[in-house]
């Protein structure tokens, strides 16, 4: 009877790991994914202002646009790395895998790092990159 016991609790101790893991896994594929959102323009957007402004305006609005998200995530970087290094010094664990948590916490800073680097990409090559910055399609405002 305990060894059949132990048998069951050795499944469910071994899914719940794998949930674990899925879990970070998905943690860190959201923040390394912003990046890669970043460089492709697949974050949401409200793209109205830039179709009726003139090319200068639309390097403008890119430019401000980029540097906003830039301060934000610079303090995003800060305060994560913060809580990065609290969460370590207290050496708080995953409930069932016993990994140290400040893994999955540095995502965080790594993914907002990675960010930070596409929107200095976007903020210098705001006049050269005409995906970037492009107005209405003309094709696509006579349909």
């Amino acid at each position: 009877m305990r060894a059949g016991a132990q048998a069951i609790w050795e499944r469910i101790d071994s899914a719940l790991s794998l949930l674990e893991k899925a879990f970070i896994l998905c943690v860190w594929l959201v923040f390394i994914g912003g990046s890669v959102a970043m460089k492709e323009r697949g974050h949401i957007a409200i793209d109205l202002l830039p179709h009726v402004l003139t090319e200068r305006g639309r390097v403008f609005l890119a430019r401000l646009v980029a540097m906003i998200i830039f301060i934000f995530l610079a303090f995003f970087f800060w305060y994560s790395l913060q809580h990065v290094l609290r969460v370590k010094l207290i050496q708080q664990v995953t409930p069932i895998m016993q990994a140290p948590m400040w893994l999955t916490y540095l995502a965080m800073p790594v993914g907002s790092a990675l960010m930070g680097l596409r929107v200095i990409q976007v903020f210098f090559g705001a006049s050269g990159n005409k995906n970037i910055i492009s107005g209405p399609d003309k094709a696509a405002m006579k349909d």
